[in-house]
């Protein structure tokens, strides 16, 4: 829904209020999420599509005006919030490298008090950028959902939804962690479903999957005109529908063109850019501080290259190092 400057003010001066300084307690630890569902829809777009629905009670000695949900990402692109199935406002603040959902309680959160919460965000980057597997017809994609949550969870149920047509990639070396719970086809996509008991505010879970979608190059612009041509009279004539079996080319949202990388997706060569430029080695908090993209998709975009052989993490006392393969 439309939002007014002065309410955005007013929400953000109170999320500073929350949150006085970096170093100071987390915001929305006097909260408990229980139950909790995430959904998470990917599509073939590059868009994902994070569904939350929660109880979520004040557990703390004052009442609130907002609750407060971090998500691992830097790319949100929509959200949509209702408390108690009305409609509110909500507001999206950068802290360092994830973002920081602010929503509105209308009436507040007095202690003890219970509120239904159901959320809608689109990110444009939990999942990798496409690319094309060597020597095969297929496109290689990865989601990596990070959750760690500034309050305390219970009961948690997380779902991921593969783009329409995708399968497992089971030539990386872990197409699916942690193993689910239960898995299962939706009649287009496979869906996977992980269980926690509960989570303690700052603690940490990774979910991750692997998949790849099949491609079919584009046919030549003559041959497209007259199925094109076909295509058309058939309809004409009464008939309704004539399905062509070739999978459109999944393309990322902001791409200039339809055409997808061969090899390496522009993230990667940026990232492997600046390894060079710093002699063919750097420690990964470098790249997390000199790029523009969330801690969690660089790391996801570095287990990818580590896996095509292209880098080489190496621990290093409390950090790891990044190597080039081949620095020449």
């Amino acid at each position: 829904m439309q939002k007014t400057w002065p309410l955005l003010m007013v929400l953000f001066l109170l999320f500073v209020a929350t949150v006085p300084d970096p170093g100071d307690v987390t915001p929305g630890q006097d909260l408990l999420f229980d139950p909790i569902n995430i959904r998470v829809e990917m599509a073939s777009d590059g868009i994902t599509l994070v569904i939350i629905e929660t109880r979520v009670t004040n557990i703390g000695n004052i009442s609130r005006s907002t609750v407060e949900l971090r998500l691992e990402s830097l790319q949100i692109t929509r959200v949509s919030a209702q408390v108690d199935g009305e409609d509110v406002d909500t507001l999206v603040v950068e802290v360092e490298r994830h973002s920081i959902v602010v929503v509105e309680v209308p009436g507040g959160l007095a202690p003890d008090q219970s509120r239904s919460l159901s959320l809608e965000i689109e990110s444009g980057d939990i999942q990798t950028s496409f690319s094309l597997a060597s020597g095969s017809q297929n496109l290689r994609g990865s989601l990596l959902f990070y959750f760690k949550p500034n309050s305390r969870v219970g009961n948690l149920s997380m779902t991921a939804v593969l783009p329409v047509h995708a399968s497992l990639n089971y030539e990386s070396v872990t197409p699916l962690y942690p193993n689910a719970n239960q898995n299962f086809t939706d009649g287009e996509s496979l869906v996977f479903v992980w269980f926690l008991d509960e989570l303690q505010p700052g603690e940490e879970k990774m979910f991750l999957v692997s998949y790849v979608i099949p491609y079919v190059p584009p046919a030549q612009e003559g041959l497209s005109i007259t199925a094109a041509f076909i295509a058309g009279l058939l309809s004409g004539l009464g008939i309704l529908s004539v399905v062509v079996f070739r999978p459109s080319l999944p393309t990322r949202a902001g791409d200039d063109n339809d055409v997808p990388f061969a090899g390496l997706t522009s993230e990667e060569e940026t990232i492997l850019g600046l390894i060079r430029d710093k002699g063919g080695s750097c420690s990964q908090k470098e790249l997390y501080t000199q790029l523009s993209i969330s801690e969690s998709k660089i790391s996801l975009i570095l287990r990818n290259l580590e896996e095509r052989e292209l880098v080489r993490r190496l621990r290093s006392g409390r950090e790891n190092t990044v190597h080039l393969v081949d620095s020449k």
